[in-house]
């Protein structure tokens, strides 16, 4: 999945969540990476500025009507980033899932939501953990 298609999915999806599963759902280890690199790269470029340009900062988050974008930005990326550092990690250390054949087949369904349950847990919390440091940065800083 490339840059231009999670923003179609985001624009096209009549939830953030669907345009969350998505992200979640895909397969590919290398547009993953590319995922996960992007939201990287915006997370730094916001600490740079929170470093070099902290009053700046202060100014836009002032303005009233960007509270949707102060709030939700570095939620939405977190959970990104927790998403797809997840299913790199998790794809890094079990390649494959084990066969659920015979006797066992009734237990791949448990499995799977067990790890749906997972992904979603670390990714919400990576949202509210990216908020909260971003948010004590830049009461550091300035």
């Amino acid at each position: 999945m490339s840059f231009t298609e999670v923003k179609s999915t985001i624009r096209q999806s009549t939830t953030l969540q669907t345009a969350l599963e998505r992200i979640a759902d895909e397969t590919d280890e290398f547009q993953t990476l590319k995922v996960f690199v992007i939201c990287v790269l915006i997370e730094v470029a916001t600490i740079a500025s929170i470093f070099f340009w902290p009053h700046t900062v202060r100014e836009f988050l002032s303005v009233g009507s960007s509270w949707p974008f102060w709030l939700g930005g570095p939620f939405l990326v977190g959970i990104v980033i927790g998403l797809t550092g997840f299913k790199l990690v998790r794809q890094s250390i079990s390649r494959s899932d084990p066969p659920f054949d015979g006797v066992l087949s009734g237990y791949a369904e448990d499995l799977k939501r067990e790890r749906q349950f997972t992904i979603w847990f670390v990714a919400g919390g990576a949202g509210v953990f990216n908020l909260m440091i971003l948010y004590l940065l830049l009461a550091v800083v300035s």
